[in-house]
């Protein structure tokens, strides 16, 4: 390979990992923004289950495409125990939506390690 071949191949190497940097702090943007949300819906007298559902299920799509495993299985965990069409959210499912909210801080902190670690210099 000749010096203008590898210079081509170092920047594309670039590009795809400014554009994996976007995107992986899309998904963590998401991810902070429905753990925020799950704190203010347990803020509430009355917590909405039918909106937790929804975010749970985008919090799981957004887990699974960025390889959070552990989060992936707290999210599981909980949707076995509240089922997206119930309408009525115990102390156990407020129980279980704090262990998410924690998971979630946890899974979101070691994405941003990695972040720091392997992208943050390729996002410019």
């Amino acid at each position: 390979m000749c010096k203008k071949e590898i210079l081509c191949a170092n920047q594309t190497i670039n590009q795809l990992k400014g554009a994996a940097a976007g995107v992986i702090r899309e998904f963590m943007v998401e991810m902070q923004t429905i753990r925020d949300h799950f704190e203010s819906e347990l803020a509430q007298e009355y917590p909405r289950a039918d909106a937790i559902a929804q975010d749970i299920h985008r919090l799981l799509g957004a887990a699974r495409t960025l390889g959070a495993v552990t989060l992936c299985a707290q999210l599981g965990a909980f949707q076995k125990s509240h089922p997206r069409d119930s309408a009525v959210f115990t102390a156990e499912h407020g129980a279980g939506l704090r262990r998410v909210i924690a998971e979630t801080g946890l899974a979101l902190q070691e994405l941003e390690a990695f972040f720091q670690a392997n992208l943050i210099g390729e996002e410019a």
